[in-house]
């Protein structure tokens, strides 16, 4: 999350002063008429628009999610307390995360100085809080489909919350590397050149957990209740039951794929520009991170589409508050 300040440290630690100066003028751009490359262009005029259409339909689809499980008894279920979970990860990511993106890329002198440390923190704790939510979902669907779980309707609320509980707590400890580790928080937050190498590992370690072990958690989870679920079709017929299930297992599945289409290209950025540092344009650089970190924050949007796309109960409900059309819900389990 730390576009502008990245590249300048690591253009400084490398000796390569054509990506120091020209990114700086870049992202500097509002405050100065004389640099007008592609990427000052994207930062002074796209940035606000596409930040804005976040903010406007992130509220709007994940507010109308939340309207949902105020009004609506069909879905306000303990089953489905993992994607509230999710929704409200993905209202602060869009409230919080990136308008502190937006203030980064146009004015990263002034953020160092307000306090780097803390919106770090924010921003990694916000991050990992999304996908840790998407794990946990999926864990949830497969203790679904266990036998001695389907005869207990009502899960604990004590449970449920030490759940949640635990999600915010990892997603904490998933953060503290970046504000607690000197050698990584002295390089990103500093002007003047640090070691990199802490930094490079926490960069590593980053693209190791979101593109590797957390979507092999996600799949590996989804795949397998849904093969449960087929058996279980086989055994006990197609039951009304059963087909709830099947699509709550496709909703799992298409939130994962979603997931790994809009962090993927960030995290592989970071990794590139860390430890690979191709010889490429200022531009280059700095166009293919503003555009990963477009699909980084669209995430949050595309999710309330799965929901409505895959769930039958979720798409009579969106079409109900959105189109005023009076569908009979069916019950997503």
């Amino acid at each position: 999350m730390w576009l502008t300040s990245s590249l300048l440290a690591v253009s400084e630690a490398d000796d390569q002063p054509y990506l120091t100066t020209d990114i700086k003028n870049a992202s500097e751009v509002g405050n100065s008429e004389q640099q007008y490359t592609t990427m000052g262009v994207f930062i002074r005029y796209v940035d606000p628009v596409v930040y804005s259409i976040y903010l406007v339909v992130g509220f709007l689809l994940n507010g109308a999610v939340i309207i949902m499980f105020i009004r609506s008894e069909e879905i306000r279920k303990p089953a489905n307390v993992m994607i509230l979970n999710l929704v409200i990860c993905d209202i602060l990511n869009i409230g919080i995360s990136g308008p502190l993106q937006f203030l980064c890329s146009r004015h990263p002198r002034d953020l160092v100085m307000i306090g780097c440390k803390e919106d770090m923190a924010i921003r990694q704790t916000l991050k990992a809080a999304a996908a840790l939510s998407l794990v946990a979902l999926s864990i949830q669907r497969f203790f679904i489909t266990i036998p001695f779980q389907r005869h207990s309707s009502n899960t604990s609320n004590i449970y449920l919350a030490v759940y949640i509980l635990a999600i915010w707590l990892l997603a904490m400890l998933v953060s503290l590397p970046a504000v607690l580790v000197m050698g990584v928080y002295t390089y990103l937050c500093s002007w003047t050149a640090q070691d990199p190498y802490p930094t490079k590992v926490m960069v590593l370690i980053n693209f190791l957990f979101y593109c590797f072990l957390l979507p092999l958690l996600m799949f590996v989870f989804s795949f397998v209740t849904a093969r449960r679920l087929k058996r279980s079709v086989k055994e006990f017929q197609d039951t009304v039951q059963n087909q709830k299930r099947n699509r709550s297992a496709n909703v799992v599945i298409f939130l994962s794929v979603l997931f790994v289409i809009c962090f993927l290209p960030y995290e592989l950025c970071c990794v590139v520009l860390f430890w690979i540092i191709p010889k490429i344009t200022q531009d280059s650089v700095g166009l293919t991170f503003v555009i990963s970190k477009y699909f980084l924050f669209a995430n949050a949007c595309f999710n309330p589409l799965a929901l409505y796309f895959c769930s039958k109960t979720f798409k009579a409900l969106f079409r109900k508050y959105f189109f005023c059309c009076r569908c009979k819900c069916v019950n997503m389990k």
